[in-house]
């Protein structure tokens, strides 16, 4: 097998050097590894998902498409809590190992020796023999090797790539859709309709319909999802910003408007307390009521967040302001029914968490115009002028 040249995301160089040493050894340790042929016969496959959930949502089209060439396989995800609750009822996944860890939580929860030994315990039962790292992380590809999954594919894109039995190279400028169905079509699946999917109980549903209906909202009219958080201040459009948009949606076009996110953004609603076309379900939903608020929405608007993902996903049309942290082509909502809003600057993308420059001009340059302008215009097109 020809060799691969290893693309790593690290960003700082001696990470880079460090990982660079592991996988040279490794490589020349481990190159046997390589000569192992894919399974005949697959009974059992894994996918491993524990990122974020945008990412989650960007693997499902993968899930459906194994599905539909391996029918009789028996999929199990392994994800995080909050990643089992957007999958619940994902028609093509078969089973789910939960592994809430540190490693790509945002709240940095600590080591749990315990609950490694658990999922490990947990993969080996599953005798899977053939296992997907979607992300492409050491650790992931690590958990597979431990466990025993006989034949293993991914990308090394931190390192680990001499521990599987099949390594891509990893294209960063394909969309991740496209990367993570890059991987099953490389193992002989053959890709049909290409889209990510969220689905939602009918309890969720009827549980969402009830409240918001309990709330005011009057379904002949268009109701807006807005999102006004972030996973980072440097994703964040100006709170006030919104509120203004909100303001003019309701005053001029009699819109109604849902305010979604966690109880870290509650403060994001106070200014809107006591105005009857707006129903404030920040912090007061776990994701499966999430998912089903979203979906009976008319628009969703926000930042480039989790929700926007199951918003695409779910069939809604999405108007997203997007920063220039990260490369919003390659990791944003995958559908056409979008309006990405973004200004263009000379930093972009900085991977910041937080902007350190002294005017935050990728969020700042989009205007309460633009935004308002959008939403009318996707409504107009999506369901009709109002």
């Amino acid at each position: 097998m020809k060799p691969i040249s290893p693309y790593y995301l690290f960003k700082k160089k001696r990470n880079i050097l460090a990982v660079s040493i592991i996988d040279f050894i490794g490589r020349i340790l481990f190159y046997p590894l390589r000569w192992i042929k894919p399974p005949v016969v697959i009974k059992n496959v894994l996918m491993i998902r524990l990122d974020h959930m945008g990412d989650v949502v960007s693997s499902t089209p993968a899930f459906r498409e194994w599905k539909a060439n391996y029918p009789a396989s028996r999929l199990t995800v392994l994800t995080s809590a909050w990643g089992r609750q957007v999958l619940d009822w994902n028609p093509y996944i078969d089973e789910f190992i939960v592994m809430d860890h540190h490693w790509f939580r945002r709240d940095r929860k600590r080591w749990d020796s315990a609950e490694i030994k658990s999922v490990l315990e947990k993969l080996r039962r599953g005798e899977f023999d053939i296992g997907f790292s979607l992300r492409g992380d050491f650790r992931e590809i690590l958990l597979m090797f431990l466990a025993g999954v006989k034949y293993r594919v991914g990308y090394g894109v931190t390192g680990g790539g001499f521990l599987l039995n099949r390594e891509l190279p990893y294209e960063n400028t394909r969309h991740e859709v496209e990367n993570n169905l890059r991987l099953i079509k490389e193992e002989g699946c053959t890709l049909s309709e290409v889209k990510t999917e969220v689905f939602v109980s009918d309890e969720n549903m009827r549980q969402a319909r009830k409240i918001l209906e309990g709330g005011g909202i009057d379904f002949r009219k268009p109701v807006i999802c807005f999102h006004m958080g972030a996973a980072y201040s440097s994703k964040q459009w100006p709170e006030e910003r919104f509120l203004e948009v909100i303001r003019r949606l309701i005053e001029k076009r009699h819109f109604s408007a849902v305010l979604i996110g966690t109880r870290e953004e509650e403060t994001l609603a106070r200014a809107l307390a006591g105005n009857n076309a707006v129903v404030n379900l920040i912090g007061k939903t776990d994701i499966g009521l999430l998912c089903g608020v979203i979906k009976s929405c008319s628009l969703f608007v926000g930042n480039d967040s989790g929700p926007s993902h199951i918003a695409a996903a779910s069939g809604v049309p999405v108007v997203v302001i997007a920063s220039g942290t990260n490369n919003y082509e390659k990791w944003g909502v995958w559908t056409a029914r979008k309006i990405v809003l973004r200004s263009i600057v000379p930093c972009m993308p900085c991977n910041y968490q937080i902007c350190p420059k002294p005017r935050h001009l990728c969020m700042d340059n989009v205007s309460p115009d633009e935004v308002y302008n959008a939403i009318v215009k996707s409504i107009d097109q999506e369901i009709g002028v109002f």
